[in-house]
């Protein structure tokens, strides 16, 4: 609902948002080795390690399993770079491996695109450390 509203906010009055979305990788595996109470510890802890990093204006979900999203509001892309720099490092630092990727919106762009663009992104960084 608030992904929407954002959209109906960003063609109304041209404020930009930005689009983060976390996959964290191999967690089936510490759900399978590790038991469901580790792997909902690593959610939690993911979770919270997201919400330090953004504004109080911001907001991040859990969509899925294992997956995040963030609204970041009206940034600009090197803010939002920085943001994704920051996430990554985070995570790598609390020993969690995650892929993440981005995407601004865009005046021609709609919600489910610009979640699109977003979730490629990801799935690009996921290739390239699988590789």
């Amino acid at each position: 609902d608030l992904l929407t509203m954002e959209e109906n906010r960003r063609q109304r009055y041209g404020h930009r948002y930005g689009l983060v979305v976390v996959d964290l990788d191999g967690f089936k595996q510490i759900n399978d080795r590790q038991g469901h109470p580790r792997g909902d510890a690593v959610l939690q802890q993911t979770a919270q390690l997201l919400l330090e990093e953004l504004r109080s204006t911001d907001l991040v979900a859990r969509v899925g399993g294992d997956e995040f999203v963030a609204l970041v509001f009206n940034p600009d892309a090197r803010g939002l770079h920085e943001l994704v720099q920051r996430l990554q490092q985070r995570l790598a630092d609390a020993t969690i491996a995650a892929s993440i990727g981005s995407a601004l919106s865009e005046e021609s762009t709609s919600l489910d695109q610009t979640w699109a663009q977003a979730d490629a992104a990801m799935y690009a960084v996921k290739a390239a450390t699988r590789a």
